[in-house]
């Protein structure tokens, strides 16, 4: 089989965090999420809580179905060696993701009152549109940003999310003087996965994904890697649909059982909170995985990589988690407004669950390369369940919000934890199996 150029040739050196800092160090130059913390305080005094709950909803929801969009085939695309299999690979992620586009349309329109009701949006009527535009573009983007990281093109991957960041929040600031409605949010939110995908398809090694997809050429071979890589279906997909499910659980309750304020407060910290998590996590995610690939691949010690750079990420984040977790309040009021203070409030329990998260992303990225997808969906269903537990107690047993949230949050830090020390448990017994 024709190995791919670039899939292994440059990555940094072997068995530190520290051999990829330079390239990480330049994605957080450049990272996205940084445009946005920026823009955020002026688009909060902007737009109401509601506004923020609706478009909270909203992105919830297409982040559920993002997983089943192509099936995780595209995820498929990094790890494959071959050229031509990796052509197949997109051909059959973007056929799966037009099919489903158009059975998301088609069930959007079939259920648009209940959908309108949901989201407190009755006479927006153009929202079963605009939610399976979404969910089409955000599976599209998912392939061709498979072709930038296959090809270690990190600098072309970088440079379009950067200006993608700068169109949603730079459109949000200027509808926002204008239509501060939810609407609005939901209109620019939509039109942003549209854009992401044309971006990604400017890169020079983007392109090879785009001509694939569009001449179908070699999509006789698609059944044989459906087949070959159908892990990914089997497992990740559905892993991937559950872990969303379970990041977006309070999003999805809060509303039924307080109102959309109570959500756009919960949306709002967990999107401030997220944002130096993908800053620096993104970064760290997209250089592992290939780099994992080729330590389990060569046969190396995987679990002192793991530990390592699991060490590393805890110190980089326990210092400014653990501020937001002591002065959340006093913070979200100063920075977003006022009208945010219990955002702050959120913002504290959430840090705890989100700083386990964080430190989770090497081991995340070992799952593949290990082979143990399986244990993955096997722990997203304990996971969902320890957080729905925790939160279900927390609405319909104590009726508070603040202390709904920080149940789930304890919970969510709980598992991850523990999935953190399963992975490096595999990787360690799988070393001693090499060497024996």
């Amino acid at each position: 089989m024709e190995k791919t150029a670039g899939l292994i040739g440059d990555v940094p050196p072997c068995n530190t965090l520290a051999g990829s800092s330079q390239t990480a160090r330049w994605h957080l130059e450049k990272n996205p999420q940084a445009i946005t913390i920026l823009f955020t305080p002026i688009i909060t005094r902007l737009f109401p809580p509601e506004a923020y709950g609706a478009l909270g909803t909203f992105s919830s929801l297409i982040t559920i179905l993002v997983p089943l969009v192509a099936l995780s085939y595209p995820m498929a695309i990094v790890l494959s060696r071959d050229d031509s299999e990796a052509v197949s690979l997109t051909q059959l992620s973007g056929l799966i993701a037009l099919l489903f586009a158009a059975v998301t349309l088609f069930l959007a329109l079939m259920f648009e009152g209940e959908l309108l009701d949901y989201m407190g949006m009755e006479n927006f009527t153009g929202l079963p549109y605009l939610f399976a535009f979404a969910v089409l573009f955000s599976g599209l983007a998912q392939v061709f940003r498979s072709w930038l990281l296959r090809e270690k093109d990190f600098s072309s991957l970088a440079r379009m999310e950067v200006i993608n960041s700068l169109f949603n929040n730079v459109s949000k600031s200027a509808l926002g003087f204008f239509f501060p409605l939810a609407a609005a949010l939901i209109g620019i939110y939509a039109f942003g996965q549209a854009v992401q995908t044309l971006l990604y398809t400017l890169g020079l090694k983007a392109r090879r994904g785009l001509a694939a997809l569009g001449t179908f050429d070699a999509l006789a071979n698609a059944p044989v890697v459906a087949r070959k890589f159908s892990d990914f279906a089997l497992y990740r997909a559905p892993q991937g649909f559950i872990n969303a499910i379970s990041q977006s659980l309070p999003i999805l309750v809060l509303g039924f059982a307080f109102d959309q304020a109570v959500v756009g407060y919960y949306a709002l910290a967990k999107s401030i909170l997220s944002a130096p998590l993908t800053l620096v996590g993104k970064s760290v995610s997209d250089v592992f995985y290939p780099r994992l690939a080729e330590a389990v691949a060569e046969r190396e010690d995987v679990s002192r990589l793991l530990i390592r750079s699991t060490l590393i990420l805890f110190g980089i984040a326990a210092l400014p988690f653990g501020v937001v977790f002591f002065y959340g309040p006093e913070l979200f009021s100063f920075v977003f407004g006022t009208q945010w203070h219990n955002a702050g409030v959120f913002a504290g329990w959430i840090s705890i669950w989100l700083l386990f998260g964080f430190i989770n992303r090497p081991s995340v990225s070992a799952i593949a390369p290990l082979g143990i997808q399986k244990f993955l969906l096997g722990y997203e269903v304990l996971s969902i369940v320890a957080k729905a537990l925790a939160l279900a107690f927390g609405i319909l047993v104590l009726k508070d919000e603040t202390i709904s949230v920080a149940l789930f949050s304890c919970a969510g830090a709980i598992v991850n934890l523990y999935l953190v020390l399963h992975v490096i448990r595999k990787a360690r017994s799988i070393n001693e199996a090499n060497q024996s």
